[in-house]
């Protein structure tokens, strides 16, 4: 029974971020094909991450008023319309815009995912449930790039079969008689991003990072495979591959050999394979090494939140989660233009892998510095 009342928020999931992950794909392309700069790009998608940012101080009260349902398909309404307009929009300040609606949209859309997903029961089955979340999501990631493949004579279409996806996201809840568990407002308790950062500074510190590094990977990984005449599909495909081949026994490690220890080890390993790929100019070593960055680099936010819940009462878990969530919208938000500054001053697209290959080594000597006696 619990396995059927999985399948309809997940195969939503998977529709939805099929239609709207192609949508900032082709984005990315379009603008590199245009010849726009690394930071244009990269403000493009932090503008996107804004519209997340902005998702986490509304869409409780909203999602209590309006329902889980109903919200799910007023976001595969938006994100259809979206769809369309992009199609039409041609000036980069419009396409700014939008980005910043879509954001915001598919913001909403993945707490209404992930709240639907927690509240079913059994309650002790959390994890197994989130993990089957975790996985679809990716899987819908790993899929999306193939749809730039498709041939068009305007390659615009794309635009337009992005909205059918967003818009046929709804049929699964529409059709599905599966009954959702309302939450109880009275059982959410309120932190601030002060408390959850004192609770632990290690964790809150996982997801900022995790922001910086996974922003510029999916924002400018296809910007330097176009200028650098790879498959953006490969490479983009190879890096979430990893990020969901890797979840499982990532996670398994963490729960054996604790968390901050975990952290730490990420971090070390990502190094190895980021100062590869500075170096290595053939297609297959490259996917092979975005496919391990990308389960490297994946597993950071998920074992950084487990961190902090290791550290937090159950009421406050969700009020928790919600801030590490703006945590990491603050990291992708700040971090992604710092880093396409850097790569236009250079005139160098690889140094994305050197930039974050850096950061990652800063990052495990700052957990080893900031560890205290009691890990988890």
């Amino acid at each position: 029974m619990t396995v059927k009342r999985l399948i309809t928020p997940l195969l939503s999931l998977f529709l939805y971020v099929l239609g709207s992950q192609s949508i900032n794909l082709y984005l990315n392309v379009m603008l590199a094909e245009n010849n726009y700069s690394q930071l244009a790009v990269s403000l493009m998608n932090s503008i996107g991450f804004c519209g997340f940012f902005i998702t986490g101080f509304y869409t409780d009260r909203f999602i209590h008023w309006a329902g889980l349902t109903q919200t799910f398909i007023i976001c595969a309404l938006v994100g259809g319309i979206l769809g369309g307009m992009f199609f039409v929009v041609e000036s980069y300040y419009g396409l700014l815009a939008l980005r910043l609606m879509l954001g915001v949209i598919v913001g909403v859309m993945y707490i209404v995912i992930e709240s639907w997903i927690l509240m079913i029961p059994p309650l002790k089955k959390r994890g197994q449930h989130f993990a089957f979340y975790m996985v679809v999501l990716y899987l819908g990631q790993t899929f999306s790039p193939f749809l730039l493949e498709l041939q068009f004579n305007n390659p615009k279409n794309l635009f337009m079969l992005a909205s059918w996806f967003c818009l046929s996201s709804m049929l699964p809840i529409i059709v599905s008689n599966n009954k959702v568990i309302v939450i109880n407002p009275a059982h959410h308790t309120q932190l601030n991003i002060m408390q959850v950062f004192k609770k632990s500074l290690i964790g809150f510190m996982g997801c900022v990072i995790s922001g910086v590094l996974l922003a510029s990977y999916t924002s400018l990984i296809p910007y330097y495979a176009v200028k650098e005449n790879y498959s953006v599909s490969l490479l983009m495909s190879s890096l979430v591959a990893g990020g969901s081949i890797f979840q499982w026994p990532l996670g398994l490690y963490a729960d054996l050999f604790g968390r901050q220890q975990t952290l730490k080890t990420l971090f070390i390993a990502l190094t190895m394979p980021s100062l590869f790929l500075f170096y290595a100019h053939d297609q297959f070593y490259l996917s092979i090494a975005i496919f391990l960055v990308g389960g490297l680099s994946f597993a950071i936010y998920p074992i950084s939140i487990a961190l902090t819940c290791d550290l937090t009462d159950d009421h406050e878990v969700v009020s928790v989660t919600k801030i590490l969530l703006l945590a990491w919208s603050l990291g992708a938000i700040f971090g992604l233009p710092v880093v396409a500054a850097v790569m236009d001053l250079a005139n160098m697209n690889q140094l994305l892998f050197l930039i974050t290959g850096i950061l990652s080594l800063l990052s495990a000597g700052a957990i080893e510095l900031l560890t205290p006696k009691n890990r988890y």
